[in-house]
């Protein structure tokens, strides 16, 4: 049909033919078509040269979908169900390095590590600071201060953008920042109840803390500690606080105990609360989140969750009172908890005296690595990671008045 449709190619003999055209305008319609079909044999040579480049991209393009579909398969091998990452397998274990049994003249509440470099704060009101590898120590507030002036402190921790000052929360509503090179110190006002726990954030200098009042804190270490948000937890007293850098700067969460045992994470800019977890059964006293976006929380009740901070997919339950192999204890409670600085393992203080170690905390099946015996008494409430001669370490707070090193070793 196409070929009926198109007229019949005239040239300059059957113009001439015709009688009818006058010989130059005959002579500018041959030129013409010579120019036309120069160009269509033009056009021609192009399109069948794009062509095949066209079939060249479309094989180079099979490749490549083949090639992405074996990577795909072969991550589907490594990863495990629901994780955000492979396991992680060890050989070796964490040994008893040092005991520190003279620091405190009572219960210690807390410990942060700083490289080698650690700090204890107890309920005798004082903070000490530890050079495992100078074998030096500071301590706060100066012997020259009377005893009757001190009060029980709750919570310790290295501000992460400046590791020479120190911030602790106390018993008498205050929060002490404190350069344990200059000795200069300070005792911040802002909450009205006991004050719970302390963050500092890894990128901006910025610091959180958790009341009893029933308030989230923010500080600014770079505008003379001015508070430049408070945020209400309404129905809950605070008991732990950490940022979520790792998923998003602006991120701040808060553990509590209340009417609901829940755990609230909110968008420091405005305020808003971005999401609320659930799932324990009692107070929540510990709160981590790890550089491989997971959030975790430990209980009274004795169990561990892990979330996805990026989906909030509940990732994992721990159940410390039922762990394989190990002894069952129907009073177990966990305290505070604390990510190795690589995301993959996760260590618990329990009520108990222990801090159970679990190893692939980064995917949905973390599994018991160690449990270290600090006490065999005394609750260990806090756990921190450090790093000594090169090697991972812990540092557990004991309410036996001890601080305890626990050092990898092959």
């Amino acid at each position: 049909m196409a070929q009926m449709l198109q007229p019949p190619m005239m040239s300059l003999q059957s113009l001439r033919q015709v009688g009818r055209v006058h010989p130059d305008l005959a002579k500018s319609f041959q030129a013409f078509m010579d120019r036309q079909n120069k160009y269509m044999f033009q056009f021609s040579d192009s399109f069948a040269q794009l062509q095949l480049r066209v079939a060249e991209q479309e094989a180079k393009n099979q490749t490549l979908m083949a090639n992405n579909q074996m990577l795909r398969e072969q991550i589907k091998q490594h990863q495990p169900r629901g994780g955000t990452a492979g396991p992680v397998r060890r050989s070796g274990q964490f040994e008893l390095r040092q005991s520190f049994a003279a620091l405190h003249e009572s219960e210690v509440h807390s410990v942060d590590v700083n490289g080698s470099v650690f700090a204890s704060a107890s309920w005798d009101g004082t903070i000490n600071v530890v050079d495992v590898t100078a074998r030096v120590t500071k301590s706060w507030p100066p012997p020259t201060e009377p005893k009757s002036a001190k009060r029980g402190l709750y919570s310790v921790g290295f501000a992460k953008t400046c590791p020479d000052i120190i911030g602790a929360t106390r018993q008498d509503h205050k929060v002490i920042i404190w350069n344990y090179n200059t000795d200069l110190s300070s005792a911040l006002p802002g909450h009205t109840d006991e004050v719970n726990d302390i963050a500092f954030h890894a990128e901006e200098t910025v610091m959180a803390t958790v009341s009893d009042d029933k308030k989230v804190i923010i500080w600014d270490l770079n505008d003379n500690c001015r508070i430049v948000r408070t945020i209400e937890n309404t129905d809950q007293q605070g008991y732990g606080v950490t940022f979520l850098e790792k998923t998003n700067s602006y991120l701040v969460a808060a553990c509590s105990t209340g009417l609901t045992d829940k755990t609230r994470i909110w968008d420091m800019r405005d305020k808003s609360v971005v999401q609320e977890l659930g799932g324990h059964r009692a107070g929540v006293i510990g709160i981590d989140a790890s550089s491989k976006c997971v959030l975790a929380t430990g209980s009274d009740d004795g169990t561990v969750l892990g979330w996805d901070a990026r989906t909030w997919k509940h990732l994992f339950q721990l159940d410390l009172r039922r762990l394989p192999g190990q002894e069952v204890m129907d009073t177990l409670a966990v305290k505070r908890i604390a990510f190795n600085p690589d995301g993959t393992m996760l260590a618990a203080a329990t009520l108990n005296g222990t801090v159970d170690v679990f190893d692939n905390a980064h995917t949905d099946t973390p599994s018991l690595f160690q449990p270290l015996v600090c006490s065999r008494e005394d609750c260990v409430f806090d756990v921190a990671w450090g790093q000594v001669d090169g090697r991972p370490m812990i540092a557990t707070a004991s309410h036996d008045r001890t601080v305890k090193l626990w050092v990898w070793k092959d």
